[in-house]
């Protein structure tokens, strides 16, 4: 919740005007309910500004040079160089990041010029069915249709139902990792790559750019090493997380320890796992690094083991 008294907050931008339209700046036009709402706030006139939409908007709404916030161009033109993806990353907070995780239930109505082309475009492709499609705060997309396997040795042949082969929970490894909803396509050398580094280092890291699928294709790692962890493999998300203080806690619950009387601390859950077989999987870390550093470092130094 916001601090006691916290007022409201309503940001205001019109779209490709200048100072010299609106009444309310100087302008030509006159605006009497434009006036009246900035009468009883604030007027920003002084920061930086293009003579673009989506740029101005971008650096307006971090406070930020709008190269820094990835938006050089507007989103349709986005490249994949830096400054110009079209992509506010979590190093670059918004004013609606900062006063949600001051406890403001944050919304954008209207045009939003910002959003990724990547995610803009993928929503316009599915058109009738852009349903099958939600939203993850913060992350992106998930795709969330009913994927319908079919193996036919005849063009004609009609789609046969999957076979459900069940397994004993006598012998499933637990986990708390989410079903695939697709395949993971075109990601084959990566994910080679990090199972072999996963065979010789206990601590193996994921970077990269936001949206670039560093999730996805962490738990399908994840899912091909199950079977070497007896005590099971456990995803542990910390995209809502504004104290890295709480990651400690965050980390417990998620394994279902009794936190007993004390706060749970980096040592306190490495002596917790330190008998177990057992494989963590830190997801969304990049606003809480080092609280995630020092989390990792400890259940190594503790000798969690990490291999069959």
């Amino acid at each position: 919740m916001p601090p006691e008294g916290a007022p409201n907050v309503l940001l205001i931008m019109t779209d490709d005007q200048g100072y010299g339209v609106s009444g309310t700046f100087g302008g030509v036009i006159p605006t009497p309910a434009l006036d009246r709402v900035a009468n009883a706030g604030l007027r920003y006139t002084q920061f930086h500004s293009t003579a673009l939409c989506s740029t101005t908007r971008a650096a307006l709404i971090t406070g930020r040079n709008h190269h820094k916030v990835g938006f050089g161009v507007i989103s349709e033109l986005a490249t994949g160089y830096p400054g110009y993806d079209s992509y506010i990353g979590p190093e670059n907070a918004t004013v609606g990041r900062i006063l949600r995780e001051h406890g403001y239930a944050t919304s954008w109505f209207g045009k939003n010029h910002n959003t990724p082309g990547f995610q803009s475009a993928l929503r316009r492709a599915f058109g009738a069915d852009r349903d099958l499609i939600r939203t993850i705060s913060g992350r992106g997309y998930q795709f969330t249709g009913q994927i319908i396997r079919t193996i036919s040795a005849r063009p004609d042949a009609l789609p046969a139902a999957p076979t459900v082969v069940p397994i004993s929970a006598a012998t499933r490894t637990p986990t708390n990792l989410p079903e695939p909803v697709s395949e993971l396509i075109g990601r084959d050398a990566e994910l080679n790559e990090i199972l072999d580094l996963s065979a010789s280092h206990r601590l193996v890291t994921l970077t990269g750019a936001g949206g670039i699928g560093k999730t996805r294709l962490g738990f399908e790692v994840a899912r091909h090493l199950l079977p070497r962890f007896a005590d099971g493999v456990w995803a542990i998300e910390l995209a809502t997380l504004s104290d890295p203080e709480l990651l400690p806690v965050t980390v417990a619950t998620a394994l279902g320890f009794e936190l007993g009387s004390g706060m749970a601390s980096p040592l306190s859950v490495a002596n917790a796992l330190r008998s177990k077989q057992i494989m963590l999987v830190l997801d969304n870390c990049e606003h809480v690094v080092d609280a995630a550093a020092h989390m990792a470092e400890t259940l190594c130094y503790r000798r969690l083991r990490q291999s069959g």
